[in-house]
């Protein structure tokens, strides 16, 4: 039988060095169908000073869901509003499905990298929630820009190799996110055997 996992939350007050045990974020039976369980989640505070995580419930052999977020109130000892993600206005998807990476910017901003969205396609993306309640995501496509910025031809990204399933893929969709400002960040990226830093800003 396979065991399903689940996303804890642990606490530290010596700055990382040692860890307590806090709380269940997520078993297995609240999202029944999530074939592995909940796994890969990051968290960041909404601008009320609640706690938001986003975690993954699929992206493996085919099946595709929105990421899922739950909220604590009182620092993660409970959590509760278990929700899928909401797509943008005449959107295909919903933001999803594999390793979520999220940041609060100084104007309580959240961006949310990930990707994964459909079953085709293995972009890289990036969600912005501008009201900073982690209700709805606007998306942002990484190799788009990354293509409309790039000075070098042999570093452009073939859309056939973004919407390409098969193995070996030609990016795992595994990105990580750094804060650089109140208003900006990187995203950190693979295409291909390469790895990439996109700036981004608010307007």
């Amino acid at each position: 039988r396979q065991t399903l996992l689940s996303v804890v939350a642990l606490h530290s007050k010596d700055d990382g060095y040692t860890w307590t045990y806090t709380s269940v974020v997520a078993a297995a039976e609240d999202v029944p169908y999530a074939r592995e369980g909940p796994s890969e989640n990051a968290l960041a505070y909404l601008k009320n000073g609640s706690i938001i995580i986003i975690f993954r419930v699929a992206g493996e052999s085919g099946h595709h869901n929105p990421y899922v977020s739950k909220v604590s109130d009182d620092h993660g000892l409970t959590w509760k509003y278990l929700r899928p993600l909401r797509k943008w206005k005449g959107e295909k998807d919903a933001p999803g499905c594999v390793r979520p990476r999220l940041i609060t910017l100084g104007n309580g901003s959240l961006v949310l990298a990930g990707g994964r969205p459909n079953p085709v396609s293995h972009d890289d993306l990036l969600w912005l929630n501008a009201k900073g309640d982690g209700d709805v995501w606007r998306p942002y496509s990484v190799s788009y820009y990354h293509n409309k910025l790039t000075t070098n031809t042999s570093w452009l990204i073939p859309s056939k190799s973004v919407n390409d399933s098969r193995w070996p893929r030609y990016d795992t969709s595994y990105s990580s996110l750094v804060k650089t400002g109140q208003k900006t960040g990187y995203i950190f990226y693979g295409a291909g055997f390469r790895s990439f830093a996109l700036h981004f800003g608010l307007s």
